[in-house]
């Protein structure tokens, strides 16, 4: 398995505009099963097809909330907003 990333714009930042670009990302690419989200600052999570969360940016991130599978590496598809 593997991730897609996208990249928000230098003024795009919020957990809402994160989850909205990977359903949207879902939608168009129905062979995706993760992509990770990256805001400019450093943020970023990593969102399953289903929703949930399957990595994120913050160290202290709670590993029994991040259960389930996890792509295995990057697909090489990236997005740039």
């Amino acid at each position: 398995m593997e991730y897609d990333t996208i990249y928000l714009g230098s003024k795009e930042w919020g957990n809402q505009i994160m989850t909205d670009l990977a359903r949207q990302h879902f939608a168009t690419h129905p062979d995706v099963e993760f992509v990770e989200v990256h805001e400019h600052g450093g943020w970023w999570l990593g969102y399953r097809r289903d929703g949930s969360i399957w990595a994120t940016a913050n160290d202290a991130a709670d590993p029994a909330g991040l259960a389930g599978s996890r792509p295995e590496r990057w697909s090489g598809r990236e997005v740039r907003r």
